[in-house]
């Protein structure tokens, strides 16, 4: 009996290299079970992959200044982020439904989407500090996804590949104090990060 434990207590030990390869907890993730900071990290590359990876997303920068967004870059140039006004995109107080503008505003974004195998968009939507901290969220995350129901809706391939995450981020990541009409206005933002999976 302590024979044949000790065989199988072997073969265990052997196998278990191998579980953690395959299960190495990377590959298998739930986008949407991710932080966004996890979700907004580029892959890692070697050099030459990076450097041409930076030049590809530095033509997605011109290409979306061209029409007029408010674009930044972060980690190194490699993911890049449309900021749009709240204003722009939702009327006060709702959360039901994006402006009648909004759809054209958002198109130039599509091209985007649609690459599955290439990007992942991931949105957030913050608030200023009006109402509670709970409305502040609840309001968001409405909207975040409304936003992901847009790029769902015009790009369906995105639905199936999960490659649009929502996150209501509620005031967590203010730009300014709220100390007045200007700054409340754009505390209360849509980011659109467009993410290269390779």
């Amino acid at each position: 009996m302590q024979r044949a434990l000790k065989i199988l207590s072997a073969a265990l030990i052997a196998l278990m290299p191998l579980s953690a390869i395959a299960d190495d907890g990377k590959n298998n993730d739930d986008p949407f079970e991710l932080t966004i900071d996890e979700n907004t990290t580029p892959p890692k590359l070697g050099k030459k992959q990076t450097e041409a990876l930076r030049q590809r997303m530095q033509t997605i920068v011109s290409d979306l200044r061209r029409h007029k967004y408010n674009v930044t870059k972060s980690h190194n140039g490699l993911v890049v982020t449309v900021s749009i006004p709240c204003s722009r995109l939702f009327a006060a107080n709702d959360t039901t439904k994006l402006l009648p503008d909004a759809e054209n505003l958002l198109k130039p974004l599509l091209p985007y989407a649609e690459k599955t195998d290439l990007y992942k968009i991931v949105i957030s939507v913050h608030s200023d500090n009006t109402g509670s901290e709970q409305y502040r969220y609840d309001v968001t995350e409405a909207r975040a996804n409304l936003l992901c129901d847009f790029f769902e809706k015009h790009a369906p391939e995105t639905e199936k590949a999960q490659t649009v995450i929502p996150y209501g981020l509620g005031h967590e990541e203010k730009l300014n104090a709220d100390d007045s009409i200007l700054n409340r206005s754009r505390n209360r933002r849509a980011e659109i990060n467009i993410v290269p999976l390779k």
